[in-house]
């Protein structure tokens, strides 16, 4: 199990079925949902304000980060 898996059984389902009582409790689990996104994307930001400095092994995390918002905000 990885935690993809880990986050998707705390979390719960969140796409909806058409059933009143049961898409509350996927709304409240969408917006765990969109917390957390919120919150790693946050972290990804940190690090990739790290894109320009000196020491290699920084630069090396900052650019993966940079990369993966870059392409994200691309698709969306």
């Amino acid at each position: 199990m990885d935690i993809y898996d880990v986050v998707k059984k705390l979390v719960g389902n969140i796409n909806p079925i058409g059933s009143s009582y049961e898409d509350e409790k996927r709304l409240k689990n969408i917006e765990e949902h969109i917390n957390l996104t919120e919150a790693l994307v946050c972290d990804l930001k940190e690090a990739a304000a790290y894109k320009n400095h000196a020491e290699y092994s920084m630069r090396a995390i900052a650019i993966k980060a940079d990369t993966f918002l870059n392409n994200l905000n691309e698709n969306t």
